[in-house]
């Protein structure tokens, strides 16, 4: 068993992006580890470099068919053999004593058996680089976990605004396999905040480092950032996978919540994918399959519309009041509706 294990699912990534990840993980100097690199169904000219990895040692390749990073997620977890499990994603890296600090922290909180670190980043985002989290210097354990909700949902005025992401955070393996927490493979969207979610809902001992291990490359070719024809199909699959965990747990109270991040996803609609709709009957069928969605319509009628920024109160009302054509007219613009 090893103390640290390194998940990293792979699809056909940039080299010059690999390299970077490549080199972060060779300069580690720390013998308690082992890396598990998911090849997700990349081309062959992907694989030889892939497997050359291997002859490291401490390095494990597998190759499987087209999944998903879900799957790939999934399958490295159930691989792994380390007491604890950072996922890296492929055009990231970390730094150069990244291990090194992971079990430092580790050490010290050893009496303590936390469930999930969250630990400050660097996102590198052209040539700016800055922090993730900029309010804290010093680390602590995180007792109310409303903030965490907060952040996944409302995503405004939190200081854990990266809550929802899978980098940047170490997960206690056995805590995820005891609770059989895995990333959802039915989601090709927002499955990271979905799976973190559960993790601090059901967590025990939360804790925040101010340690700086991982790098975060904003890549706007990822998937998170195109534009694909199903993206609405994708989001109220995600709500409703969201409706389905709070059903089976009784969640309700968090259901306030979930309620401003359903506007946000109304929101990111508009500008992400009804924008590139040029027929406004079109448009206007979009707006009524979104719209008369069960889950749509019971977080318009629950949400606390006092408590919206701007931005997201117009867009409530126009959607409340079904001002079809005027949303139409907002997506074409360039307001910030975030």
């Amino acid at each position: 068993m090893k103390e640290l294990s390194i998940i990293i699912p792979f699809y056909n990534t940039k080299k010059e992006y690999f390299e970077r990840c490549k080199k972060s993980l060779i300069s580690q100097d720390f013998k308690d580890l082992e890396v598990i690199i998911i090849d997700d169904g990349s081309d062959e000219i992907f694989k030889k470099e892939l497997d050359g990895l291997e002859s490291l040692g401490y390095i494990k390749v597998i190759h499987t068919v087209n999944r998903g990073v879900s799957e790939a997620r999934n399958l490295g977890l159930s691989l792994a053999s380390g007491s604890y499990v950072i996922f890296l994603d492929s055009d990231d890296w970390l730094e150069i004593d990244a291990c090194k600090q992971i079990c430092n922290i580790i050490s010290k909180l050893s009496e303590n058996l936390v469930d999930v670190i969250i630990t400050n980043s660097f996102i590198n985002s052209g040539e700016k680089r800055y922090l993730s989290f900029q309010d804290y210097n010093t680390s602590f354990f995180i007792k109310d976990k409303q903030y965490l909700f907060d952040a996944i949902f409302k995503n405004t005025n939190s200081k854990f605004l990266c809550a929802d992401t899978p980098w940047a955070k170490v997960y206690r393996r056995e805590f995820l396999v005891k609770n059989n927490i895995k990333f959802n493979s039915r989601l090709k969207n927002g499955e990271d905040g979905l799976f973190n979610f559960e993790v601090y809902f059901r967590a025990e001992n939360i804790y925040y480092s101010n340690i700086t291990f991982y790098n975060y490359f904003v890549n706007f070719e990822s998937t998170c950032n195109t534009y694909t024809q199903d993206l609405c199909e994708r989001f109220l699959n995600l709500v409703d996978e969201y409706v389905k965990f709070f059903e089976r747990n009784s969640l309700y109270s968090e259901n306030r919540y979930f309620n401003y991040f359903v506007v946000r996803i109304i929101c990111r609609l508009i500008r992400k994918y009804f924008r590139k709709i040029d027929n406004y009957k079109l448009f206007k069928n979009e707006i009524k399959n979104l719209l008369n969605d069960r889950n749509i319509k019971q977080a318009l009628n629950s949400v606390n519309v006092k408590e919206l920024e701007k931005g997201k109160k117009l867009v409530y009302f126009l959607c409340k009041f079904r001002m079809n054509y005027f949303l139409y007219m907002l997506s074409k613009s360039k307001a910030n509706i975030k």
